[in-house]
């Protein structure tokens, strides 16, 4: 009976990954988008760039690089975009404190209160996305999230199942947006606690304050 009950939670967790997959794709860049801020969440020069593409075409106001390492200056990153240096000036704000995921969700949805934006597009690697999005949404319920998928060179999403490394972070990543998808539906909040996020985040006359 326990054999089978393994067995029914391995088949629904197979069927699962497999939609995962297939649901994963990169943004056409040709595609018009529009918001009032980016958001670019480190891993990958690749996100870094296609966000400040966006901020460059003008498809939104002002981008918020989060989880820039402790080491890496405002000027390294300015070097590094230096084709589009007065934009980087002018509208790119960095931060420092996010160190994974789910610190980069209470990064964004404070910069979005700080700078009243209602709209974001969310540029990260496609296998992370859902997990971005989903933490995103906790604690930005009212933000309309537009995601911007890229594919970093390393990932080989054709054949995936062929390529050891791609599948053992595909199923990695999967693992991790699975156990914060079952945490939100039981109601704890990405610390754990048994709470509903939005109590933690709403005074008593109903104002929503920022994530301390």
């Amino acid at each position: 009976m326990i054999w089978r009950g393994l067995l029914i939670l391995l088949a629904l967790y197979v069927g699962a990954f497999l939609e995962f997959t297939g649901r994963l794709k990169s943004a056409d860049a040709a595609a018009s988008v529009q918001a009032d801020g980016v958001v670019a969440l480190t891993g990958g020069t690749e996100r870094l760039d296609a966000a400040m593409h966006l901020l460059a075409r003008e498809c939104c106001r002002r981008m918020l690089i989060t989880g820039v390492h402790a080491d890496t200056t405002r000027e390294d990153l300015r070097r590094r975009f230096a084709a589009a240096e007065q934009v980087f000036d002018c509208c790119v704000d960095l931060d420092h404190a996010a160190l994974d995921t789910a610190g980069n969700a209470v990064e964004i949805s404070r910069w979005a209160g700080e700078q009243k934006f209602n709209s974001l597009i969310v540029v990260t690697a496609s296998y992370h996305m859902p997990r971005s999005l989903l933490l995103i949404s906790e604690l930005g319920p009212d933000l309309k999230l537009i995601p911007y998928a890229v594919s970093p060179e390393f990932l080989h999403l054709d054949l995936w199942w062929r390529r050891p490394a791609t599948t053992q972070l595909l199923i990695g990543e999967f693992t991790k947006y699975l156990i914060s998808l079952t945490r939100r539906r039981l109601g704890f909040g990405p610390d754990g606690t048994r709470a509903a996020i939005m109590d933690l985040l709403i005074e008593p006359d109903g104002n929503r304050q920022h994530v301390a």
